[in-house]
């Protein structure tokens, strides 16, 4: 009879399992200690965890190194409002805090061509422009899946606080057929 078969073994392991085991780890700027990143002072030697990254500055997190400013859009005047938007965008993304001068050369090298694609008329020709641009975002961390596989988390909480205020705006600003993802995060955090 289809369907039957020997009951699942309870003991069955993943062989498919992710090594990475989830935390995060920080050089201490003052004691060079390894420690959490997760915001709290110093275990070693009580210092405060300076190393978060902000959006005006980041710093390298793997070796404690100093911060490092985010370069100023070049010629802002000559690009679209749209390119100067995309280079907001970038400067105020999660990864970002793991970029090194290169990666930021790609950007700016990105620019005539993410311009020329907001200024193409030609369906073909700015679908074309767009592949080339999309790319090599992608290869910069650029979507979501890239993300995923780089595990690069959010350095700023605005999607939190948009959840947050999303879940405390009332059950007639949200639909009876959507879910509530903030409502479910908290349910996921009790449990663990």
């Amino acid at each position: 009879m289809a369907g039957m078969g020997p009951p699942p073994n309870p003991n069955r392991r993943r062989r498919n399992a992710d090594t990475f085991t989830g935390v995060r780890r920080r050089q201490c700027v003052s004691c060079g200690s390894l420690r959490d990143a997760d915001g709290r002072a110093c275990p070693a030697c009580g210092a405060p965890d300076s190393s978060q990254p902000t959006t005006d500055s980041v710093r390298d997190t793997s070796l404690g190194t100093p911060v490092r400013e985010i370069p100023e859009l070049p010629n802002p005047k000559r690009w679209l409002s749209a390119t100067r938007e995309w280079w907001a965008a970038w400067c105020h993304s999660a990864q970002v805090a793991h970029f090194e001068p290169s990666d930021w050369e790609v950007l700016k090298n990105l620019l005539p061509l993410v311009d020329a694609m907001h200024r193409e008329q030609d369906a073909m020709r700015k679908a074309r422009i767009f592949e080339i641009v999309f790319r090599a975002e992608r290869a910069l961390g650029g979507t979501h899946m890239e993300r995923l596989r780089g595990r690069v988390g959010s350095v700023s909480d605005g999607g939190a606080s948009a959840a947050a205020a999303a879940a405390n705006s009332g059950p007639e600003a949200t639909p009876d057929n959507v879910a509530v993802l903030a409502e479910y995060r908290e349910m996921l955090a009790q449990e663990g």
